[in-house]
């Protein structure tokens, strides 16, 4: 998998930007090549494809719960109990078929039901008899029907960059801790089949602002005339 640092230098190598001193930083590429990522991506998560890419999705282990009343999140009157994590999670990517969540797991192993939580209130009402557990999202923090567990696991593509284990409460020996590194320095989350769609967006698009000028002097100066 390519990092940020790779991708960043083969938009600068397509444009002949390889100086230290341009007008446009690693950070301001890094910037659009994370926008058109996200893009792609739900371009073919719409489109049923990546689902179980182990190569996008960030897991979150062990992420701490705590007991609520389910008013907490909602305004049904009710004596329910329900699980809600402790922090607020980062924010999850969302396509035409709702959140781009790829798992959401007991320690275990049990898998839970994504639910709206006024499809969970309508269960509630009807007093159906339903052994299945349900995960939903409220103001940016997770909740969970089950009162009684205490951590849960979360594989989701998220919009930001984070440390995944600053939300979770066990060390996780197979993930690596990279939050030392630059941001640049971390492995990249997209497919390889897309990195090359990728570098073609990005530049298309600072070829259309920044590229334009630097690469293009004599529209500046007619620019310059006009002004």
């Amino acid at each position: 998998m390519s990092t940020g640092r790779d991708l960043v230098s083969r938009v600068r190598s397509l444009n002949k930007l390889i100086s230290s001193d341009n007008n446009i930083t690693d950070r301001v590429i890094f910037k659009e090549l994370k926008s058109n990522a996200s893009v792609l991506i739900k371009r073919e998560t719409n489109l049923r494809k990546l689902w179980n890419s182990p190569n996008i999705f960030t897991p979150i282990k062990c992420m701490p719960l705590e007991t609520v009343p389910l008013s907490e999140c909602c305004d049904y009157k009710s004596a329910c109990l329900v699980s809600r994590s402790i922090k607020k999670i980062p924010q999850i990517s969302e396509g035409i078929f709702g959140l781009l969540i790829q798992s959401v797991y007991s320690p275990g192993m049990i898998k839970l039901d994504y639910a709206e939580i006024d499809r969970f209130i309508n269960i509630l009402r009807m007093g159906l008899r339903n052994t299945r557990k349900y995960y939903w999202i409220y103001d940016n923090y997770l909740y969970i029907s089950n009162p009684d567990l205490e951590a849960i696991n979360v594989i989701a593509y998220y919009d930001d960059d984070f440390n995944p284990k600053d939300f979770s409460g066990c060390q996780d020996p197979d993930v690596t801790d990279d939050s030392c590194l630059n941001i640049l320095d971390r492995n990249f989350k997209i497919p390889s089949y897309l990195e090359q769609q990728l570098i073609a967006l990005v530049n298309d698009t600072l070829q259309k602002t920044f590229f334009r000028h630097i690469l293009d002097p004599v529209t500046d100066a007619k620019d310059d005339e006009k002004s």
